[in-house]
Formats: C-alpha cells, structure tokens, sequence
C-alpha cells in the first residue's frame, strides 16, 4: 500500500475471511485504514500496519454512514484475529488498542506472492493446517484446537480483560470431544460461541 491503493491476492476468495461478504468486507475496510507509514499517537509509535482505533469508535471509522451494530462489528474483528490475519492489543490505559496486521510489509511488497491463503499472506500463517501437539498428561487435541481455545479466551477478555488464563490445553481437549462427539466442526464451535459471548456482552 503507497496511500492511496493496497493489494488484496485472489487467493483471499479461497480462505475463511472469504466465507460470508460481511466478513470479507470488513477486512477490506480495515485494510483500507491501515497506517501505510510511521506516526505516533499518544506517545506511543505506531508502524507501518498498525492502526489505533477504539471500539466506541470503530464504526464510524469503518463505516461513513449505514453499518452493522457496534457489537456485531467488534465480534467479527475478534474473530477475524482467531483466523490470524490481524492481532489486537489493548494499551494500558484502557482507552485505546492498537490492531496489526502481521507481516504487512510481506503482503504489501512489490512482489507478489506465488501462493497461499490470505493468512498465509498476510500472517505468515496457514489458518486451516490442524497438526497433532504433544499430549498434556492424558488430554488429546489438536493445534486447531489449542488455537480455538485461545480464540475463546480472547473473546471473553473483550467482555473482562482482567479474566485470568484457563488452562488452555483442558479447554482444547473438551472442543476436540465436541467435534469428534457431537460431530461439530471448529467453524460450527466458533459461531456458537461468538453468539453465546455476544448475548452476554449485551446482558
């Protein structure tokens, strides 16, 4: 990205980002407000790829007039981070997060990529490899797992960001009893979780 024009690989149409238009084109919009170079914002440096942003606020950012509910947009960022295209980290001030997108510099380069997914151009990551991690005691769960987990505490801390760490790898051995018990795939898993985590944020 140079100002005024970014890249977007087609291989994006063959990724998770790409499952719903919504999602795609929040991603888009994000895209779109990226910092294409250094600046500074309350004394703290932001770089290339990185945007500040504050959830009250990021629907006017995102969107000039019509849009999705401030809930609905801020669940579809948290999951866009569980698929590993962006990361957010909130400042300690609690009045301002600072959202990245890895490996900006990859994705916007000169050259363009041969292959891989949207995370696999954007993060640096393949978000649909699911690898065998070494066992913790007698739990059983996969990488997708583990990174499931993760993503479900990550949405519970937009809600209290003061809420312990779980024990992560129990909570990847029970998703993994729901999927091969329940026959539920990750995508269903997380649906039902982002529903659950936003009719309590609502509460």
């Amino acid at each position: 990205m140079t100002g005024n024009w970014l890249k977007l690989h087609r291989s994006i149409m063959k990724s998770d980002v790409a499952q719903s238009d919504e999602l795609l084109g929040l991603f888009v919009r994000i895209l779109a407000n990226i910092n294409f170079q250094k600046g500074w914002f309350k004394q703290v440096e932001i770089q290339p790829g990185q945007m500040v942003f504050a959830w009250r606020t990021l629907k006017k950012r995102l969107y000039r007039k019509t849009g999705p509910s401030h809930n609905t947009i801020r669940s579809r960022v948290l999951f866009l981070a569980s698929l590993g295209v962006l990361t957010i980290e909130t400042h300690p001030s609690q009045r301002f997060s600072v959202l990245t997108v890895p490996n900006w510099h990859k994705y916007q380069s000169k050259s363009v990529p041969k292959s891989g997914t949207v995370a696999g151009t954007v993060a640096g990551t393949d978000i649909r490899r699911t690898k065998k991690v070494k066992n913790t005691a007698s739990l059983d769960f996969s990488n997708e797992d583990i990174q499931t987990s993760k993503w479900m505490f990550r949405l519970i801390q937009g809600i209290h960001p003061s809420h312990k760490p779980p024990s992560f790898e129990k909570w990847a051995s029970n998703i993994r009893l729901m999927r091969e018990r329940e026959k539920r795939t990750d995508s269903e898993i997380r649906r039902l979780f982002a529903a659950a985590n936003t009719f309590f944020e609502q509460s």
